[in-house]
């Protein structure tokens, strides 16, 4: 389900390996395709189709402007709820492009994700929201 994950040619083949044992997680688990794409420019306004928009997180990061694209299907996104998405999109990963280490923070991002939507997965089966 990962496809051209890093046009910029920095990961390492674990590195890769351990975004594709990410993208597998999602979609088993929670039902949700992952894009994650790394570049060397802007992400351009519309990335994701309206039809993948509905089942696809879509996970961008340019290396040069460093920024980040985050783009979260609205089920997922209530899961995971509007700040930490906020956190996420703006304060994760300026400290991890700022140390040179952007592919931990992509790790740690895809970490707390899971854990967020491993624990909206589980208070829904006991019951709760």
């Amino acid at each position: 389900p990962v496809q051209r994950i890093d046009q910029t040619g920095t990961l390492s083949d674990e590195q890769k390996a351990m975004l594709a044992a990410y993208a597998k997680k999602f979609l088993d688990a929670y039902g949700l395709t992952i894009v994650i794409r790394i570049q060397n420019e802007a992400f351009p306004e519309t990335i994701l189709s309206e039809a993948e928009r509905a089942r696809t997180v879509f996970l961008g990061l340019s290396l040069a402007p460093e920024t980040v694209r985050l783009e979260v299907p609205p089920l997922a996104a209530s899961a995971l709820g509007e700040p930490f998405i906020a956190y996420l999109r703006e304060e994760h990963f300026p400290p991890y492009f700022a140390r040179g280490e952007w592919p931990k923070g992509l790790a740690s991002a895809l970490s707390l994700m899971a854990e967020k939507l491993d624990a909206a997965v589980s208070g829904r089966k006991r019951g709760g929201v």
